[in-house]
């Protein structure tokens, strides 16, 4: 199982948006956490709305990484994904990276390109060039931290 954690705070503009990509997600076998850190809005009711899909905690504001810490606390699932309250995911995201991460016991996370959008377009962060030159073929780099510069992790797109 998957334990995807969402840190929310004021997050009431986006949170539909975020749990719904998430529960659209083509692997199944996943729990959603969200973690409430002090929103003042109306991001409890949302996430609340959800009923028994989505775990709710909240915890005094103490920002993203506490946030995330409180959910991986609460976590049940063998892995744990992030995604940021005002991010989605793709449908196959979750299938796509439990499958290289069974395929590769040896491998302890991964990550994800990603998108920035905006209502007109889509651009892909990071060089398409650049990352298939280091992938060499493969499904993962070996080791990334051998050459960062290349890359962009962003939270949401890690597990």
């Amino acid at each position: 199982m998957i334990s995807v954690v969402i840190p929310a705070y004021n997050a009431g503009r986006f949170i539909r948006r975020t749990i719904d990509s998430v529960l659209g997600q083509t692997c199944a076998d996943y729990e959603i956490i969200v973690v409430d850190d002090g929103s003042t809005d109306n991001t409890g009711e949302i996430v609340k709305s959800y009923g028994d899909k989505v775990r709710y905690i909240y915890q005094q504001n103490a920002g993203d990484g506490p946030a995330r810490n409180t959910g991986i606390s609460a976590a049940k699932g063998e892995w744990i994904a992030f995604i940021d309250h005002d991010d989605q995911w793709l449908p196959e995201k979750l299938a796509k990276q439990i499958a290289l991460l069974e395929s590769q016991p040896h491998l302890r996370w991964c990550a994800t390109a990603y998108y920035q959008t905006n209502s007109i377009q889509r651009t892909t962060i990071g060089s398409s060039a650049s990352i298939q030159k280091r992938l060499a073929g493969k499904m993962y780099i070996d080791n990334y931290f051998c050459n960062p510069a290349d890359f962009h992790v962003l939270t949401s797109t890690v597990m």
